[in-house]
Formats: C-alpha cells, sequence, structure tokens
C-alpha cells in the first residue's frame, strides 16, 4: 500500500462565504460550547442575512440550555470541500417557533478534498472472508485513510495477499452510515502475540462509500477549525 503523501497534513485556507454554496436546508454540524461540547449535534440552516447573521434551528432539547453570547464552532460537507467557522449565539428566538441566531462569520476555513491525511481512530468493525467461514470476527480499526486503514484484532484476520470484508460504523453529521468494504491484506506482525496488527488496502470503492469515508477523515481532521 502506498502510503505516500497520507501523513501530510491537511492544507485548509480561507475562504469567502460564498464559496460554500449553502441553501436553504441544508445540514450543519454545531460543537457546543462546555458542557455541552462532548457531542456534536446537526442542524437545519433556515436562513440568513450576508455579512449580519445565520438562522439555523437548535440542536434537538438543547435551546433551552444555550447562553446568549457563547461561541460555537459551525462545520459543513459539500461533496468537495470541508468547511469550519465560529459563530457567536447572537439570540435565542422561542416564540411563535425555536430557532438561533449566530453571528455571520469573519472567516471561513475549509480544506478541498484531494489529498487524504491518515487519521487515528478507534472504530469498532468486524471482518470476515471466504476462509473465516462466514464467521466474523471483531477487530478495531486504530487508523484510517482514504487508501486503506490499520487494524488491531486479538484474532488471526488471515494472510497477507487474502481479500477480506471489514463492516464498520460512521457518523458523519451526526448521521449514522455502515461502511462494508473489500480490502486485501498488506501486512500482519504480531503473530503469537496477544494482539496483531495488519495492514489493509481498500479495493475499488464505490463512490457512496467513498464520499463518506472522506467526510468522515476530515471531520475527525479538522476539530480544531
Amino acid at each position: 500500500m502506498d502510503d505516500s503523501g497520507l501523513h501530510a497534513p491537511a492544507q485548509n485556507r480561507e475562504y469567502a462565504f460564498p464559496s460554500m454554496k449553502l441553501k436553504i436546508g441544508d445540514r450543519l454540524q454545531l460543537q457546543l460550547p462546555p458542557p455541552l461540547a462532548q457531542e456534536k449535534h446537526t442542524v437545519r440552516l433556515i436562513g440568513y442575512c450576508e455579512g449580519v447573521s445565520l438562522l439555523v434551528m437548535p440542536p434537538h432539547g438543547f435551546a433551552m440550555k444555550l447562553v446568549e453570547g457563547e461561541n460555537i464552532v459551525v462545520r459543513f460537507f459539500s461533496g468537495e470541500h470541508v468547511f469550519g467557522f465560529t459563530s457567536t449565539l447572537d439570540h435565542i428566538v422561542r416564540i411563535p417557533f425555536e430557532y438561533l441566531h449566530l453571528s455571520f462569520p469573519e472567516k471561513v476555513q475549509g480544506v478541498r478534498i484531494r489529498k487524504f491525511p491518515r487519521i487515528q481512530t478507534r472504530l469498532d468493525a468486524t471482518v470476515s472472508s471466504a476462509a473465516l467461514d462466514g464467521h466474523p470476527l471483531s477487530c478495531t480499526i486504530s487508523d484510517i485513510s482514504i487508501s486503506g486503514a490499520s487494524l488491531l484484532a486479538e484474532a488471526d484476520l488471515g494472510k497477507e495477499g487474502e481479500n477480506v470484508i471489514v463492516s464498520a460504523k460512521l457518523e458523519v453529521l451526526g448521521n449514522p452510515h455502515e461502511l462494508e468494504l473489500n480490502e486485501a491484506i498488506r501486512s500482519c506482525s504480531g503473530k503469537g502475540e496477544e494482539e496483531r496488527h495488519y495492514g489493509i488496502e481498500f479495493q475499488k470503492m464505490d463512490a457512496g462509500h467513498k464520499l463518506v469515508l472522506s467526510s468522515f477523515i476530515y471531520q475527525e481532521s479538522l476539530e480544531e477549525i
């Protein structure tokens, strides 16, 4: 597996707000301030006045817990870019229905989904193959890129060169996705030890899975935006 360039940091740069091409109804990811920041929440954009304010629906069940004046990190995933910016919660409207006024972003950071870094993660997954007689084995994805991943497993998942199917659940913008990827084992180490390490390469990923995986990778790698 060729990992050249995969460990390079994502090249994010500043974009103009119109570059996001936001539309009414688009889903945005909000990262709330402490102590509400443990989870990310998906909301709908219901309008904006450029240079003035963004209008979004509140995270379900959280409107009463939010405080005006707090900063909120906003992320948006398009088909080609991942964008992020910080807004201030200017006002909470409660009548006739709840929605939030967020300050218009002074600057927007973004990354074009083109070169994909390898990110560290701890994803539960299962591996199946003809050699395993249809009995999936549990493993952990310890890092992942658009071209491959590293697996940790207590069981023997197969030999170098063998094809396997790895299944895992990802969350992108608060929405769950199930991936089932055809992969080839490229390396194996730690035989005879309590935990074995496998390097795998993805084979012929379809466009839908590629978009979900690339969005997940950039979602995780742009936490600081």
